[in-house]
């Protein structure tokens, strides 16, 4: 059963690193610190528009990169938690 799940979660990492390299989560990194520096300008608040607009892309791309962090970490748990089942497991049996 164990082997099913590892296998599983490997899966799981390559579609996730699909996902990553279809988003491009380096970029939208990037993008997220540019957006961010554009509003450290002086005079960047004295435009409505862009501030909305600045702000509305802001608020996307974080949560797009808050999501595939979060799901990284779930990844990375699943797959911990499946070595510990292992090792308890082979624990018992001896």
């Amino acid at each position: 059963i164990i082997e099913n799940e590892k296998i599983k979660i490997k899966e799981l990492e390559k579609d996730f690193g699909f996902i990553k390299s279809v988003f491009d989560l380096a970029s939208v990194k990037e993008k997220i610190a540019a957006l961010k520096k554009e509003q450290e300008q002086e005079d960047f608040w004295q435009d409505n528009a862009k501030v909305l607009k600045v702000g509305k892309e802001l608020k996307t791309l974080e949560t797009k990169l808050d999501k595939a962090n979060k799901l990284e970490t779930k990844l990375s748990d699943l797959e911990a938690l499946v070595e510990l089942i292992e090792i308890s497991s082979e624990s018992e049996a001896a």
